[in-house]
């Protein structure tokens, strides 16, 4: 092989080391930088526990859509009775129009907390993150949908027990999924207040700071 060939094929290799080097040098300058953790401020803390409660009252909502009526009953004479009788007693109470009022009231209530879930999710979000700045109008239209929710399903839950009354047996309260649904749905508004004051006390710091927390 010539002297010419040589120093090309050195040069070349040289070219390459020193391509590597550089390469070398450009990936030490790169520091990683890992996300900022998470404080807990009156902020973050409600706005995770918000999109868990407004969870857990969609499902029970959604629960008792499917059968309001047998729920709604087995509240009123389900503790020390049979459900084929609690059943039985459900048809013949509700059959003629009822019923399907109580389910649509049923569904609105579990839609509007279901909408109140995925915007609490938003609203989550945004709080893990301190340079976005809150928006309290998400967290009041948030307040409106659960209070409404909790509204409707009350006047279903009042219209059950006017429709349910039954003499002959007296009425025995039990403590199933209907109470717990109920409770959810008033949960959620309290919470839902609670976000809204979280919501304007990260507004006060983002204006004062430029960041939420």
């Amino acid at each position: 092989m010539s002297k010419k060939s040589n120093k090309k094929k050195n040069d070349y290799i040289k070219k390459i080391e020193n391509q590597a080097a550089k390469a070398a040098d450009k990936k030490d300058q790169i520091k990683y930088e890992p996300a900022p953790d998470v404080t807990l401020t009156a902020y973050t803390f409600i706005a995770m526990l918000v999109i868990a409660v407004s969870a857990a009252a969609t499902a029970l909502g959604a629960i008792i859509a499917a059968k309001p009526i047998y729920y709604g009953m087995d509240m009123m004479y389900g503790k020390d009775t049979e459900a084929d009788f609690v059943e039985i007693l459900s048809q013949a109470l509700f059959e003629g129009g009822p019923d399907k009022k109580i389910k649509i009231m049923i569904i609105i209530a579990a839609v509007a907390t279901a909408i109140t879930a995925l915007v609490s999710l938003v609203v989550m979000i945004r709080a893990m993150a301190p340079e976005k700045k809150p928006l309290p109008i998400l967290s009041w239209i948030n307040l409106v949908l659960s209070i409404a929710a909790a509204v409707v399903f009350a006047f279903a839950t009042k219209e059950i027990y006017d429709t349910g009354l039954f003499n002959p047996i007296q009425r025995q309260f039990n403590f199933n999924i209907y109470v717990g649904a109920a409770i959810g749905y008033g949960v959620n508004v309290l919470f839902m207040i609670a976000n809204v004051i979280g919501n304007y006390m990260g507004l006060k710091k983002f204006k004062k700071n430029g960041k939420a927390y």
